[in-house]
């Protein structure tokens, strides 16, 4: 893509480092093509925004881990502990292992789009 996901123009540093990056990875034996993927970003936003949940989970759970305590609001700001303790249907809250869900789905769909098996590392 030679352009943001608007259809913008790219800052000229970003577009020297696409195009750079394109040169080496075609010197490398790759076959590589300029493409223009329709992306629906409405429909991408609940997606986004539960792989950032899931991140938000993952490294307050790590810091908490780190620091030998339980998961605690008193430790963060209120809307980080919004995103971190999400509770589900039953009020439970959700596991971080249920959050990463969708960014799997999501990493399998960048490899459908990309052309890559199921077999080859994740992208």
């Amino acid at each position: 893509m030679l352009k943001d996901h608007r259809g913008a123009k790219l800052h000229p540093e970003c577009l020297e480092a696409v195009q750079r990056a394109a040169k080496l990875c075609a010197g490398l034996g790759h076959v590589v093509e300029e493409a223009d993927p329709e992306l629906d970003m409405v429909a991408l936003r609940p997606m986004n925004a539960r792989i950032s949940a899931t991140n938000t989970a993952r490294l307050c759970n790590m810091r908490w881990r780190a620091l030998g305590r339980e998961p605690n609001a008193d430790d963060v700001e209120a809307v980080t502990w919004a995103v971190y303790h999400p509770f589900d249907d039953t009020g439970r809250p959700a596991s971080e292992a249920r959050l990463f869900r969708p960014k799997r789905r999501c990493s399998g769909l960048r490899r459908a789009r990309d052309g890559i098996s199921v077999g080859d590392a994740d992208a």
